[in-house]
């Protein structure tokens, strides 16, 4: 019957649709989706927040955060891996903490 038809054209345009999203949603988590920016005084003696971080996390907050320390020598650059809101390698100090918190 028609209806039966129509049923089985909809099963068929929905299993393509289904195939072709499922790939992009598992390429999605990988890619950057927040960005976080905090600014800060590194030191008690430099004037103003000159120092910052920038964080650039996937949705699972697995990416790269990146300080810019300024200091009276010159503008220093650090970076750290984060995988799951954790550092891979190193610590993170309370001003990466607060980068990944506001990260959006």
């Amino acid at each position: 019957s028609m209806l039966i038809k129509k049923d089985e054209v909809f099963a068929t345009h929905l299993r393509e649709l289904k195939n072709h999203l499922l790939p992009l949603i598992e390429k999605e988590k990988v890619h950057y989706q927040k960005i976080g920016f905090h600014r800060f005084n590194a030191f008690e003696r430099s004037g103003g927040e000159q120092s910052f971080i920038i964080a650039l996390l996937n949705r699972e907050d697995t990416g790269i955060i990146i300080n810019f320390l300024y200091t009276r020598e010159g503008m220093r650059v650090y970076a750290k891996r984060m995988n799951k809101g954790m550092s891979e390698e190193y610590e993170l100090s309370h001003e990466e903490k607060e980068t990944i918190k506001k990260a959006k």
